[in-house]
């Protein structure tokens, strides 16, 4: 190790319910912060969140320097009428999206992956997506992400993830998103 340099140590570790629910504020200003969100799209988020908490198969992480999270990632078993498992069923009836199975029928959303930007480079954003993959219940993991070379759009790539529609743009967003998808079991 170089004089002066310290090496940053990270921890990944599963939230249950209440422990998450209690990092709301810091995981959500991560994401503000992670996504270029100004400080008005946390308390909705939160709000979000707090009624996706119930949702079957929820599974949530947080990645700690110390004590401090530096990171999260929750989601949960897609299930008809949510509002994100609606906006992606209308991205993949768009005619130049993957319609080679049905994605969302037995599906797990990873509705948030975020590493606080000071924290990125770290190795906490892929052991959070490893610890996801690993716990989830589901044979078929989808997300979205922005379109655009990003460090999410490299990790999710060398993870396996597959897009299966693009510049797809989320009611009250106007930014494009890809829907990305990954087989973890085809049995």
């Amino acid at each position: 190790m170089v004089r002066g340099l310290r090496r940053r140590r990270v921890t990944v570790r599963p939230l249950n319910v209440p422990e998450f629910h209690a990092l709301f504020r810091p995981a959500f200003q991560i994401f503000a912060d992670a996504m270029g969100y100004p400080d008005t799209y946390i308390e909705p988020r939160i709000r979000l969140a707090r009624s996706q908490l119930g949702y079957p198969g929820f599974t949530a992480f947080g990645a700690f320097e110390g004590t401090r999270l530096i990171g999260f990632a929750y989601g949960y078993r897609v299930q008809r009428g949510q509002w994100w498992a609606e906006e992606v069923a209308r991205a993949l009836a768009a005619p130049t999206s993957d319609t080679s199975r049905d994605w969302l029928s037995d599906a797990f959303e990873l509705c948030e992956i975020h590493v606080s930007p000071d924290a990125q480079g770290l190795g906490a954003g892929r052991r959070l997506l490893e610890a996801v993959t690993a716990a989830q219940p589901c044979p078929v993991i989808i997300l979205s992400t922005p379109t655009g070379p990003t460090k999410a759009a490299a990790l999710y790539a060398s993870a396996g993830y597959r897009p299966l529609a693009s510049r797809f743009r989320f009611g009250g967003d106007p930014r494009d998103f890809e829907i990305l998808a990954k087989v973890v079991d085809d049995g």
